[in-house]
């Protein structure tokens, strides 16, 4: 097993640690009560065990009809010899373990200044963290993380949300292909939204509205189309799909909306949020969001890569928006605003300047040509510079970029080379304004001769930059 390999069962090692241990936090407290024992949580229990039965499908179901979560519970109620509160409480650890790899998926693959596994991880302990601060027995308590443990109240749909999060930035930071991961978004978006109708307000209406951005800004159209495309097809066929089972379905969804309640409903959304602040533990759950909700936009302004930067955005658009939707339809209900709890999680610190796996291809690229390039300087000195007795060392090039030769013969390689220069060569110390070849740490770019400008990544005629000799250590 390689190193990668190594890391990612490290990974997934400590995410089973971690949902153990909240898991039993939870069970241990008062929300045991919701977790073990309220109705509406042995519903999906009930539901598998008569299925695995073979008992008549006389069934009449809300909104949501537990795809995921009934085949999950099935299986897991088929292969282990438990009772069903053991069920229900490996059912809790497979939930988080499932957010950790949604969160992995989300993190992108591992490059130069990042540590994928070790960010999902330290974003599924954080989640795990406001979920231990929750204590509440009431299903209608602002206690939001927690609600994922259960097999009732939509951790499938939590996770099918981050992962599609998930297969759009892999999407986005790949420079081809993909073709994989938009077959994966669709066939998530179609059984998201055929089991559950929130899947539209809590991923596919965020990410279309970024993805819309994105369209309208970038140079690159064709992805950001595609993967508008597949989302809403697929959330369009788990709509249609819906329409064969209306027989088991009591409440298309249509009777939750009340917009004219609107002032209500935030009264009601308050109330809640103030008694969420009102104990120590609810205040400290309460700053890890609004902790995260600021860096995910401090994340969104300062970064530069697309796909990191549409990761951060999310992490506080989707609470944006699923809190004032869910204020403007007059709804009721503390687990619709579930992004709260696991949308910010999102929000992480990236290495400097944000590179993209693009970017650190063209990097590696340019460090092999700076290679090729210094060794040329070393036995080739370039005409200005005088040999003083022995071969130059290698230049800094040879490990942050590239530098090609001289440029018609007459390039300096900086100013303490242009003092030396003969007479008439043209590159005395005043002949800095004549455009001359340099070198710029970064890797190659496409050569831009517009005099006074040096793209970032690669050579370009401009001014001579004295901060980076290429021929001197």
């Amino acid at each position: 097993m390689g190193r990668a390999g190594v890391r990612e069962l490290a990974g997934w090692s400590g995410a089973l640690a971690v949902s153990l241990i909240t898991a039993a936090q939870v069970a241990s407290s008062a929300r045991s009560e919701l977790l073990f024992r309220d109705g509406d949580s042995l519903i999906v229990a009930m539901f598998a065990r008569s299925l695995l039965a073979g008992g008549p499908a006389d069934w009449a179901l809300s909104s949501v009809l537990f795809v995921p979560e009934t085949a999950v519970f099935a299986g897991l109620d088929a292969l282990l010899p438990l009772e069903v509160d053991g069920v229900l409480a490996v059912n809790a650890v497979l939930n988080l373990l499932g957010l950790f790899g949604a969160l992995r998926l989300v993190a992108g693959r591992r490059r130069p200044g990042s540590a994928p596994v070790a960010w999902s991880l330290l974003g599924l302990t954080v989640f795990s963290v406001i979920a231990m601060t929750e204590t509440s027995a009431s299903r209608d308590a602002f206690e939001l993380a927690s609600l994922s443990l259960t097999t009732t109240y939509y951790s499938g749909t939590v996770i099918a949300a981050v992962l599609s999060v998930g297969f759009v930035r892999r999407v986005v930071d790949r420079p081809a292909g993909g073709a994989m991961m938009l077959v994966l978004l669709g066939l998530t978006a179609a059984v998201s939204t055929l089991s559950n109708p929130l899947y539209a307000a809590w991923a596919t209406a965020p990410l279309a509205l970024l993805l819309t951005v994105l369209l309208l800004r970038s140079r690159e159209r064709l992805r950001p189309a595609l993967l508008l495309a597949v989302l809403l097809c697929g959330t369009a066929i788990g709509f249609v799909g819906r329409i064969p089972l209306q027989a088991w379905i009591t409440n298309s969804g249509a009777g939750y909306v009340q917009p004219e309640r609107w002032a209500e409903s935030l009264r009601y959304y308050s109330d809640l949020f103030a008694d969420r602040l009102s104990t120590p533990a609810g205040v400290v759950g309460g700053a890890i969001v609004l902790a995260l909700l600021a860096l995910a936009v401090h994340r969104t302004v300062r970064v530069t890569d697309t796909g990191a930067r549409v990761v951060a955005a999310l992490a506080w658009i989707t609470p944006l928006l699923v809190v004032v939707g869910a204020v403007a339809l007059g709804t009721h209900a503390a687990r619709y605003l579930q992004p709260l709890a696991f949308a910010p999680v999102l929000a992480r610190r990236l290495p400097a300047g944000g590179a993209s796996p693009s970017a650190d291809a063209e990097v590696r690229h340019g460090r092999d040509r700076g290679a090729a390039g210094a060794r040329g300087h070393a036995q080739h000195p370039p005409l200005g510079v005088r040999r003083r007795g022995r071969r130059p060392r290698p230049h800094l090039c040879d490990r942050v970029g590239r530098c090609l030769g001289s440029h018609r013969g007459r390039s300096v390689l900086d100013g303490s080379a242009a003092e030396t220069a003969p007479q008439g060569s043209g590159t005395t110390g005043a002949g800095r304004s004549r455009a001359q070849r340099i070198c710029v740490a970064g890797g190659p770019s496409r050569l831009r001769r517009r005099r006074g400008v040096v793209p970032r990544g690669g050579c370009a005629d401009g001014p001579v930059a004295p901060a980076r000799p290429c021929g001197t250590r």
